[in-house]
């Protein structure tokens, strides 16, 4: 008696885990048609992707120069590409990124940082602002009809993509003001003492300082 006892409680055991099993599998498979139906919904950010070649461009930068990316790519340090609109938190908190490196000298030598801005440039203010951060050693692309954008096929901002010196992508993030991206494809040091992004808000803390310091300049 106790001997069947225990065989038919190991048998219900190997149905139970059998079951169990079975169950497992079918979620896993469930899961894995989920992020396939994700994967092919989620649209591109960006149509260049790492091993891609850049589309050639040139466009005019602010303060009345000229950029060609082919020259720039091939001046042997490569550059870090960032397509920004001004109204965008985390667009801001970039600039802030690239004027604390201007302001410690850590953009001499490094890739070129070179800022793509999409819109709004002409508004005395944005370009005001622009014009500080410029003078921290990035170059910025004015872009109002989205020419670039739309060559390169860029969806949401801002998008931060790595080219090396032949002019190939090596990195895409279309989150490049976070973590230590945007000093990592640089090829510099992240500060010591960072500005959380929540405090940038919707100016730029530093950038603002200077740019009313400057005024405060040229009115003497």
């Amino acid at each position: 008696m106790s001997a069947v006892f225990w065989q038919a409680a190991v048998a219900i055991e190997g149905v139970f885990l059998l079951i169990i099993g079975l169950l497992l599998a079918g979620v896993l498979r469930y899961l894995g048609s989920i992020q396939d139906r994700i994967d092919l919904a989620a649209p591109s950010v960006a149509r260049l992707q790492p091993g891609d070649h850049v589309e050639p461009f040139e466009a005019p930068t602010i303060g009345g120069g000229s950029f060609d990316i082919t020259l720039a790519a091939s001046d042997g340090r490569g550059l870090v590409l960032l397509f920004i609109a001004p109204g965008c938190s985390s667009c801001k908190y970039l600039l802030t990124q690239l004027d604390e490196l201007g302001q410690r000298r850590a953009l001499q030598g490094a890739a070129r940082a070179v800022v793509v801005v999409a819109s709004g440039a002409q508004d005395p203010e944005v370009g005001a602002q622009l014009s500080v951060v410029a003078e921290s050693g990035a170059t910025i692309v004015l872009d109002e009809q989205g020419t670039v954008a739309n060559a390169y096929g860029v969806r949401v901002m801002p998008i931060g993509l790595a080219i090396d010196p032949e002019g190939v992508v090596t990195g895409l993030s279309w989150n490049p003001h976070a973590a230590n991206w945007l000093y990592e494809q640089l090829g510099v040091d992240p500060p010591q003492d960072p500005v959380s992004e929540g405090s940038v808000g919707l100016v730029y803390p530093a950038v603002e300082r200077r740019l009313r310091l400057r005024q405060t300049e040229d009115r003497r």
